[in-house]
């Protein structure tokens, strides 16, 4: 796994379990969320494994541990004054706390011991090893659900799960709405399912441990593909009471009528479809997750020397017409513009209307690896707003972040 050694003034991290792509990732995300600055150097073990080696830097201790004190138990709180200590928690807590804010930064062997991230193979169940770390109730919400068992059919579904963590909640339906489907096979079977990259599968573990029910499975090994299903009855039906009159798009409110039409006929219930009397703002979590799911957020610089040089960001969302109406509100709540050919529809945010995006998502992060991607772009529209004319150094700078951002692109 690794080492961690400690001194007076700096700690350092040594392993040969990351990619170079893996570690730039975490010095990046201890860099820019936490201000804490370190430097990498690359030796070679005795076996010829390249071993990468990360300094904490002498002035950024104090939020070294700051950071990660809360997390480590009482004997390992002992042993801080030790030279070295041979536990994988010293490289792995930092990364944690990460984790726990924006699941999506779970990355590398981390996953092999936390199975809250971990990219399991078909039909394994997720563990619950973290809650030895943390407050049971944290993490295990089977306490909040309010289930009674043995129905019949004039069940009321608001009475049978009563979810109450409304920040996943909205999340969740959120990235539902950009990724779910809603499935009814010939045989008349039903099943709910959300595909996602294997990259970032972590995020379906963390639906899977949130919701309390559901399997995670690899969907397509060739396409690199896990995928969140549901498909017993009463994960089903704990399913309806959370997203039944809380689905905002028509193409979803339209699909899930049906599928739970085929629900009512296929179990003899008589659940009644219900509205959504609400719409998403920028006070819920709903365009979190939706982002999660289908946003994008975009650099564009020209530097041309023909052509004035200058720097553009963009926030997309992009829908099928048949989301026109949603898509021109959220064109009206977040100041964007919409456009529409071919089919889709979409809203833009444009460099000088994005200060609104970028409040959101200081009080609402991503969850998913792009959480990764935005935090590059959030320095590039810190970089750029109110500026009339880009410096030659500034111009690097974004050169730069543009690369990240296409590189992370590919990696997420």
């Amino acid at each position: 796994m690794g080492d961690g050694y400690f001194s007076d003034d700096t700690v350092k991290l040594c392993t040969d379990n990351f990619s170079k792509e893996e570690v730039s990732i975490l010095i990046n995300i201890l860099n820019i969320k936490f201000g804490i600055k370190s430097t990498i150097n690359r030796r070679f073990n005795l076996n010829g494994n390249v071993v990468w080696i990360i300094r904490i830097r002498k002035d950024s201790m104090d939020k070294l541990i700051s950071l990660v004190s809360p997390y480590f138990i009482p004997e390992m709180l002992y042993k801080l004054g030790v030279k070295k200590i041979n536990n994988m928690m010293l490289r792995a807590l930092p990364k944690l706390h990460c984790m726990r804010e924006n699941p999506g930064l779970s990355f590398g062997p981390l996953k092999s011991y936390f199975l809250l991230g971990k990219i399991q193979s078909e039909g394994q169940p997720a563990g619950n090893f973290i809650n030895y770390f943390f407050d049971h109730n944290e993490y295990n919400v089977t306490n909040k659900w309010n289930i009674t068992q043995n129905l019949g059919s004039s069940e009321t579904i608001r009475e049978v799960y009563n979810f109450k963590d409304n920040l996943f909640k909205f999340w969740f339906i959120g990235f539902l709405e950009g990724k779910g489907l809603f499935i009814i096979t010939k045989s008349g079977d039903l099943e709910f399912k959300i595909v996602h990259s294997s990259k970032d599968a972590q995020i379906l573990f963390f639906i899977k441990k949130k919701l309390g029910f559901g399997v995670v499975r690899i969907q397509d090994k060739i396409k690199n593909n896990h995928c969140y299903k549901i498909k017993d009855k009463n994960g089903l039906l704990k399913l309806i009471s959370i997203i039944n009159g809380n689905l905002f798009l028509n193409s979803n409110n339209e699909q899930f009528k049906l599928w739970l039409r085929a629900f009512n006929k296929k179990y003899k219930t008589s659940i009644i479809y219900s509205e959504n009397i609400s719409k998403p703002n920028t006070l819920n979590t709903w365009l979190c997750g939706y982002t999660d799911a289908i946003g994008r957020f975009i650099l564009t610089i020209n530097n041309k020397p023909e052509e004035n040089i200058s720097a553009n960001l963009n926030y997309i969302l992009i829908q099928k017409n048949d989301n026109y109406d949603q898509i021109k509100y959220l064109a009206e709540i977040l100041k964007g513009k919409i456009h529409s050919e071919f089919g889709l529809c979409n809203v833009t945010v444009h460099t000088t209307k994005l200060s609104i995006i970028i409040k959101y998502f200081n009080l609402y992060p991503l969850k998913t690896k792009k959480s990764i991607l935005y935090l590059n772009w959030k320095k590039s529209y810190l970089l750029i707003k109110n500026k009339k004319h880009l410096t030659n150094k500034e111009l690097n700078l974004l050169i730069r972040y543009k690369r990240n951002l296409n590189r992370l692109e590919r990696i997420i």
